[in-house]
């Protein structure tokens, strides 16, 4: 599953990386035998998917209970770390800019007439069956646009002063 560190013998397996364990599961998602036996409910097969995902996931194979609240803070710290991260690639892969992740990602607030604008944009959008058509069919463009208006009226709404304590030039 995972090759061994050079010089190392073949007694131990070499640890299992969060990348070799995601590559892994892909490769069981599309071993028809693999899933015939989850669909059979063998434990065997949800006790390696579980390994796999919680070393994808950067956990340790086998969960180990903590051993203080610091841990247990520790963890959930990372959780949430790794969450925001995995949020951020994919608007970044969705064609979102860096300051951008970060105020969707942090719900920073908008005012009452940017969240109008981005109402008033989405329902006109919705309403035009050939943009709806590009949507649908997947354009880049189209569903970039449908992604910024439904974040942007997702916002919350905020004062002035709810928008200054973010930093921003207003």
């Amino acid at each position: 599953m995972t090759e061994a560190a050079p010089g190392a013998t073949a007694i131990i397996e070499a640890p299992l990386t969060p990348e070799a364990a995601a590559d892994r599961m892909a490769q069981l998602k599309e071993d028809p035998a693999f899933q015939e036996r989850v669909a059979k409910r063998d434990p065997a097969a949800f006790e390696e998917h579980l390994k796999l995902w919680r070393v994808a996931h950067g956990l340790p194979e086998t969960p180990q209970p903590p051993q203080s609240l610091v841990d247990v803070s520790a963890e959930a710290d990372a959780r949430v770390v790794a969450q925001a991260q995995r949020h951020a690639a994919a608007l970044a892969a969705q064609g979102f800019s860096d300051s951008q992740q970060i105020q969707i990602i942090g719900r920073r607030p908008v005012p009452q007439a940017e969240h109008d604008i981005h109402v008033r944009e989405y329902e006109r959008l919705r309403k035009d069956a050939a943009f709806m058509q590009r949507w649908v069919a997947g354009d880049t463009e189209a569903v970039f646009t449908m992604r910024k208006h439904a974040i942007g009226k997702s916002l919350p709404i905020g004062t002035l002063d709810d928008i200054r304590a973010w930093g921003d030039d207003v």
